[in-house]
């Protein structure tokens, strides 16, 4: 999921091929595989053509995103997918109510996780 991640913003293939990876995923019972299916959603939303098409897309991601992290707001990986996504969203949007406090969890807990998830996270986010 992480590897698509990375490009799935640019090319709408990869972006289909993330969402249908992790369509089948469950809340309880792989939140990670859920909140990057969340993520595929809103990007699918940049790749649609129709307004109304793109909005379903993004305000379907978003609730599941949220969903996720209000049951797992610990979780560094949830709430960095999030500050991703607020910093790169549009401000008519109203998606950017959380980038600061993301962003200090973030700078806070990042040298506690495991170095495959610290290799995912800091190139990113030192970049933003």
């Amino acid at each position: 999921w992480r590897q698509l991640y990375l490009t799935a913003h640019q090319e709408s293939s990869v972006c289909q091929r993330l969402y249908n990876l992790t369509k089948n995923s469950d809340l309880n019972t792989n939140v990670l595989a859920y909140s990057y299916h969340a993520i595929a959603n809103m990007l699918l939303g940049k790749f649609a053509y129709n307004p109304s098409e793109k909005w379903r897309y993004f305000k379907t991601g978003k609730t599941m995103l949220e969903k996720a992290i209000s049951q797992n707001p610990n979780n560094i990986e949830l709430r960095f997918l999030r500050y991703c996504v607020q910093i790169n969203t549009p401000f008519y949007l109203a998606y950017r109510s959380h980038i600061d406090s993301d962003k200090e969890m973030i700078i806070q807990h990042i040298d506690n996780q495991t170095k495959p998830l610290q290799s995912f996270i800091k190139p990113i986010f030192n970049q933003l």
